[in-house]
């Protein structure tokens, strides 16, 4: 019996091993089977098809680029209209911001030329003819596009940012509804113990079914600030290889001031109807403008530009530059939302004081400052005269 249970026992381990192997050589001519047929296969082909998915993405990304910034174009062209009564052909008025939510500007001009086609009351046609490819792509003031080519769908990221833009204007009660973006998103507004709360729900699209919340800007622009420092650390360095002098100062003249504060009153209004409320810092109108206000001030040498002054319930806004050298020195101009500069010069800056000290001692002290008598020769002699009396009195 125990002889019968080993010839069994041995017989099963036999067959184990018999399969074990048989698996191993089953996999094995699978093997050799596909790197024979890899073999065979062109060698190129897979770097051909690698580049082919590359170069339609990148055709599909720029495609997404030119229609956002298109996009922004027709938009702020809108802001301009709004302050200037017209439209303009000259696009550099505009000011975009160079950088856009998928790229820059650099990234659309180097395959693209944008032009305004036809400008005309309150008509606009903007048109977009591809550089290095067939592309053609207009949009009207109403932002509806005619294109040659497969319509994109807009970039998440940009879907974001246009969804953080509505979610503020509605808080203050101004969505327009001005962007591409307008039918990916519908804003909801909620009653909570601490106030109304404003979300976006996506209902198009590669959104659709999200809840969106709005994003702090002021995080992404300090990401977009260690961005700049860390390209102006770059530039930096690349001048310093090449020993590039750095850019002289620039000295301001009275109609500059006035460019200045014109270019400052128009990115104001830019801010307000993309945030809602006046920019309160500079560099927060360099966050939605190309006007460079912070690299400008830096770089003048004879005046001052100070703080915004915002009024608390934000209807106005109030801008000052003094000039500190040169023609300017003791100069202010002044601007508010209004659009009027106003010129204070030395002199009546300093009667302003004089008149403002005289009445803070007035109202400080209660007493008046009599004249001097005057040293005329006349009273020079009047006074010797009644000295000389008053001692000949004393002697008697």
């Amino acid at each position: 019996m125990k002889e019968k249970l080993a010839t069994i026992f041995s017989t099963r381990d036999r067959i184990k091993r018999v399969k074990f192997w048989g698996g191993i050589f089953h996999l094995l001519s699978v093997a050799l089977c596909l790197l024979g047929a890899l073999s065979l296969y062109p060698h190129g082909a897979f770097q051909k098809n690698f580049e082919l998915q590359e170069k339609s993405a990148n055709l599909i990304r720029s495609r997404q680029q030119l229609m956002e910034a298109m996009d922004k174009l027709v938009r702020y062209e809108d802001y301009y209209r709004e302050l200037h009564g017209r439209y303009t052909r000259d696009l550099s008025r505009l000011f975009l911001p160079e950088k856009l939510s998928t790229g820059s500007w650099e990234d659309v001009r180097r395959h693209y030329e944008i032009s305004a086609l036809d400008v005309q009351g309150n008509h606009l046609l903007m048109l977009a003819q591809g550089v290095d490819r067939p592309d053609r792509a207009t949009i009207d003031e109403r932002h509806r596009f005619s294109v040659n080519f497969a319509v994109p769908t807009p970039s998440k990221s940009y879907l974001y940012e246009e969804a953080d833009r509505a979610i503020r204007l509605s808080k203050k009660g101004k969505l327009d509804n001005a962007s591409l973006a307008a039918g990916f998103w519908t804003i909801t507004k909620e009653k909570e113990d601490s106030g109304d709360h404003y979300y976006a729900t996506g209902v198009r699209g590669i959104v659709v079914g999200e809840r969106h919340e709005e994003r702090g800007y002021n995080s992404r622009e300090i990401a977009s600030i260690f961005t700049a420092v860390s390209e102006q650390v770059k530039n930096h360095m690349a001048a310093t290889e090449e020993k590039v002098p750095a850019a002289a100062g620039s000295v301001f003249d009275a109609s500059d001031v006035g460019d200045y504060l014109r270019s400052a009153r128009d990115a104001e209004h830019i801010f307000k109807r993309e945030r809602g409320h006046y920019a309160r810092k500079w560099e927060e109108l360099d966050s939605v403008t190309g006007f460079h206000f912070q690299e400008r001030q830096q770089r003048a040498e004879n005046i001052r530009v100070h703080p915004i002054d915002v009024k608390q319930d934000d209807s106005d806004f109030h801008l000052v530059i003094e000039g500190t050298s040169g023609e300017l020195l003791g100069e202010k101009f002044m601007m508010e939302e209004a659009g009027e500069i106003r010129e204070m010069r030395y002199t009546d800056a300093l009667i302003n004081q004089l008149q403002e000290s005289t009445q803070l001692l007035e109202s400080a002290s209660k007493f008046q400052i009599s004249e001097e008598p005057s040293d005329t020769p006349q009273a020079i002699l009047d006074r010797k005269k009644s000295d000389t009396v008053h001692s000949i009195d004393q002697v008697k």
